[in-house]
């Protein structure tokens, strides 16, 4: 946010995941809304093409960040959405050893986009991009042995006495199962997060074969603590106001044996 008051760009955050909430927060000088479906790290749910309607009526370009559930899972062009973005590092690289990020649109906004994007010097070299089309060889393989492993450890870590939280859209109790089985026809990603009752640095240290790292999508699987990484800079009342505990967990699920993820989990914890 810091850069866009930078650049004096005016934003309004919309916490809720209800599309209503989105057309209460248009002003008149408003020119895009931008959302994350599912959002990190609490998998909230947002319903893409209610948010694309109220949009196309008020004449507001639309952009998403659909990194989380690759365009393996969700496809936004096909629900509405103008622009989608990806964090090319995670899922569409996918072995954790690339740095890139994707836009996907129109003809005529594309044009737009490459003019800022040579302003800005932004570019892959060669190797970058030999390396995305290896990635992209695989990416649907990867993301069906992801979807397949974190909703089986969702399941098994929703009935642990000592996860009291679990966060992931395909879960049929998740707040925005409904949407999400409508609009991520491929599958519910690779992504979730928990709660647990004990300490998680503790926890983090007892995993074998899930490591410690900030990143995911990768055919490795990955856990961090937002509240000390992604979310630090927030302060305590910050977090606990968007539902960020000291205790939360997010696991990038990769493509390992799922019995051999679980017995991980069980193990730690």
């Amino acid at each position: 946010m810091n850069e866009l008051d930078r650049y004096g760009i005016e934003h309004i955050m919309v916490p809720a995941v209800n599309p209503s909430a989105f057309e209460k927060a248009i002003q008149k000088n408003t020119k895009v809304i931008y959302i994350e479906t599912p959002s990190n790290p609490l998998l909230k749910i947002t319903d893409i093409n209610a948010v694309a309607k109220i949009a196309r009526k008020h004449g507001i370009i639309t952009i998403i960040d659909n990194t989380f559930a690759s365009p393996v899972n969700q496809n936004p062009i096909d629900l509405g959405i103008d622009i989608v973005t990806h964090s090319g590092t995670k899922y569409i690289g996918g072995h954790s050893d690339l740095s890139c990020g994707v836009v996907v649109t129109s003809k005529k906004l594309v044009e737009r986009i490459w003019e800022s994007a040579i302003h800005f010097g932004g570019n892959l070299d060669a190797q970058t991009c030999y390396m995305v089309e290896r990635s992209l060889k695989t990416i649907v393989l990867r993301v069906q042995q992801q979807n397949k492993n974190a909703l089986a450890i969702a399941k098994f870590l929703e009935g642990h006495a000592k996860v009291p939280r679990v966060f992931y859209p395909g879960l049929k109790n998740h707040a925005g199962h409904a949407i999400a089985k409508k609009q991520m026809p491929g599958g519910f990603g690779g992504m979730l997060s928990f709660e647990i009752t004990s300490d998680p640095t503790r926890f983090i240290n007892k995993l074998k074969y899930i490591k410690r790292a900030v990143s995911l999508g990768g055919v490795e699987s990955t856990i961090c603590t937002p509240a000390r990484t992604s979310h630090a800079k927030l302060t305590p009342e910050e977090r606990k106001k968007v539902g960020i505990s000291d205790k939360l967990l997010r696991l990038s699920v990769g493509i390992e044996e799922t019995t051999d993820l679980i017995e991980d989990l069980q193990r730690a914890l």
